[in-house]
């Protein structure tokens, strides 16, 4: 591969993992629901199927949870009191839980 066509490459590869990381933040981070996921990636004119969505936010996540596991394990274990907000985010008119 020419020195140029893997820069292009590369770039691409970078990319896509951002796309990802941003994707998965909105959903599980800012609970952004799917849909509206997708609508603002067609909005932007990425093109990418609701089932590509789907697979991103729902696939190999084994390593998050892990990780997961892990930070609320120690922020068990370390805090004297600890509250959650369980509220799911709104989906047509209707909320998420």
């Amino acid at each position: 591969m020419c020195p140029v066509a893997a820069r292009a490459n590369a770039r691409r590869v970078i990319m896509v993992a951002e796309l990802v990381g941003y994707l998965l933040h909105e959903h599980y981070q800012n609970r952004v629901p799917q849909p509206l996921i997708y609508q603002q990636l067609e909005d932007w004119g990425i093109d990418i199927s609701v089932c590509q969505v789907n697979r991103i936010l729902t696939e190999k996540l084994e390593e998050f949870h892990l990780e997961l596991a892990s930070v609320l394990e120690t922020g068990v274990g370390y805090s004297k009191y600890i509250h959650t907000d369980d509220t799911g985010a709104r989906q047509g008119g209707k909320n998420g839980y």
